[in-house]
């Protein structure tokens, strides 16, 4: 039992022990409970998962070392939750799928420990067969960054793995780092996936590759006669295969590539086709995928709102399923829309959802484009300078992703496009804000980007008086200039911490910033600046 991490159930415990010693665990769990030696926790599907305490766990593996069975228990450890992976992994596309994803995410610190002793023992096929198991749990359940730095762990390790398993891992780590907005990796891996799946003859693992591919060859390539030639080679593998999950799920893509080729007619009864499908496996979340797939070429189209209501409709269902890259585009998708339809304060709550989601994802790339987002609000809304302030801070991060890029690959399709929308909006605030625009940009240029997407979150429309800011009211941002009106009261950090809903490590983080922008040394200084400007707290 020591070497399981984060908990386990009695079937994983019976299973790890093995041989004869196994039948006997339950009487043994039983001892331990009763000695409150091991938790045992009781989970909302009725079963029980235990734990031991840790400092029993440390001496437990001391003496597995010591008796020389360590390795022995941690290689059963492994297999047993490759087994578990093998077996959630095709029910994660069905109506048990929030039990299954439950289940992983229950285990997600025993799933570390398995990958962490097979790539540190050099067991590269047990580590390359647990992460492509595992690569849509990750994918459609927000562990995106952390899989894709696990699959590079893999296949970048020394020994190698042979050409199948190689294209496996290649072909899970080049969707998640796409998802990430990590387009040079996805083309590079996802290519060289395809290539060696193909000479492999793996068809189980091919279609879905080709399926990743596909968005590469249209998003990031911009190619998307080969993008629909991908997909439909996806589905052809799917049905032969007999996966007819697979088979709407390629069809689907094959209906935003029609789309992309001006073909509407076609792209909507495809992917209406696709969706038809999903209903029949009673696949609800890749239903809510699909809307809003749907829901995104209309809005190209023009059709805003029918695209509306399939956009809406399916971040209600993804909302309920946590964080999801889909979930983050489709917030996005509905800001756009708002701003389209001229309602800029609807729009701040989805551009709002999809930063928190892009930050949850860990997406620099999106990140960029959300802050940007806010930033086109603020500008609309009247607010220039906090406008100019957030586009200089989303056009430095992107900056800053290019000079990374080793294959300087674009970031394609609708990122770039919102991207120039973004600098365009920028030459607009130029020729309102005059001079006080070079002050503006420098300082989103110069800001951490913690603080940045702080004030991003925190910007609101003008209440009760609130005034735009201008330049001479000095360098602070508006974050920075509450924490001063606060002091000018006599706030201490912790109180100022609980007017403001922040860390009390965020409001010394920030009076540090305020001293150091202002030139001022003591506390008590930025009150007196704070009281000569009349500076004070937006009521809420």
């Amino acid at each position: 039992m020591a070497v399981f991490r984060g908990g386990f159930t009695l079937e994983a415990a019976e299973a790890v022990a093995g041989g004869a010693v196994g039948p006997q665990v339950r009487g043994a769990l039983s001892a331990l409970v009763d000695k409150s030696l091991v938790n045992a926790i009781p989970q909302p599907d009725g079963t029980t998962r235990f734990a031991l305490l840790e400092s029993i766990r440390e001496f437990a593996l001391e003496r597995l070392d010591a008796g020389g069975e360590s390795r022995g228990a941690k290689e059963r450890h492994a297999e047993y939750f490759l087994g578990l992976a093998r077996r959630a992994d095709p029910l994660l596309r069905g109506p048990e799928q929030d039990g299954w994803a439950a289940r992983l995410t229950s285990d997600q610190d025993n799933f570390r420990a398995a990958l962490e002793w097979a790539i540190d023992t050099g067991d590269l096929t047990r580590a390359a067969a647990l992460g492509w198991e595992l690569h849509w749990f990750w994918y459609g359940y927000g562990h995106n960054r952390e899989g894709r730095e696990w699959l590079a762990r893999i296949f970048s390790s020394a020994g190698g793995l042979p050409d199948r398993e190689r294209g496996r891992v290649l072909a899970a780590a080049g969707v998640l780092a796409w998802s990430l907005g990590e387009h040079g990796e996805a083309d590079r891996w996802l290519d060289e996936a395809v290539q060696l799946l193909r000479e492999a003859r793996d068809a189980e693992a091919l279609a879905p590759a080709l399926h990743y591919f596909g968005h590469v060859l249209d998003l990031v390539r911009g190619d998307q006669r080969a993008a629909l030639a991908a997909f439909e080679e996806s589905v052809a593998f799917f049905r032969t295969i007999g996966d007819p999950w697979g088979v709407s799920f390629s069809s689907n893509c094959s209906g935003l590539a029609l789309a992309g080729l001006g073909e509407l007619d076609r792209a909507v009864a495809r992917m209406e086709e696709a969706h038809a499908g999903y209903q029949r496996l009673g696949e609800r979340r890749m239903l809510a995928w699909g809307w809003a797939d749907l829901g995104t070429v209309l809005s190209d189209h023009g059709d805003l709102d029918r695209a509306k209501r399939y956009l809406q409709d399916s971040v209600s269902v993804l909302r309920t399923a946590g964080t999801s890259v889909r979930r983050m585009w489709a917030v996005a998708e509905l800001g756009d829309i708002a701003v389209r339809q001229q309602d800029h304060a609807r729009a701040l709550p989805f551009y709002k959802e999809y930063l928190i989601l892009a930050r949850e994802l860990g997406s620099r790339p999106e990140i960029a484009l959300a802050i940007g987002d806010i930033g086109v609000v603020a500008w609309l809304l009247g607010r220039a300078y906090e406008a100019a302030r957030l586009i200089a801070a989303a056009e430095r991060l992107h900056q800053t992703l290019d000079a990374r890029d080793a294959k300087g690959a674009p970031s394609g399709g609708a990122p770039s496009k919102r991207r120039q929308f973004h600098q365009q909006t920028a030459d607009e605030i130029r020729g309102a804000l005059g001079a006080g625009f070079d002050a503006a940009w420098r300082e989103g240029d110069t800001a951490k980007l913690d603080e940045i997407v702080e004030d991003a979150l925190a910007f609101e429309p003008d209440r009760r008086g609130q005034a735009e800011r201008r330049p001479e009211e000095g360098p602070l941002s508006p974050r920075e200039r509450e924490v001063a009106a606060l002091i000018a009261q006599g706030l201490s950090n912790r109180e100022i911490a609980r007017t403001l809903l922040i860390g009390h490590r965020t409001v010394a983080t920030h009076v540090q910033g305020i001293l150091n922008k202002l030139g001022l040394d003591r506390r008590a200084q930025i009150a007196a600046w704070a009281v000569a400007r009349g500076l004070h707290v937006p009521a809420f």
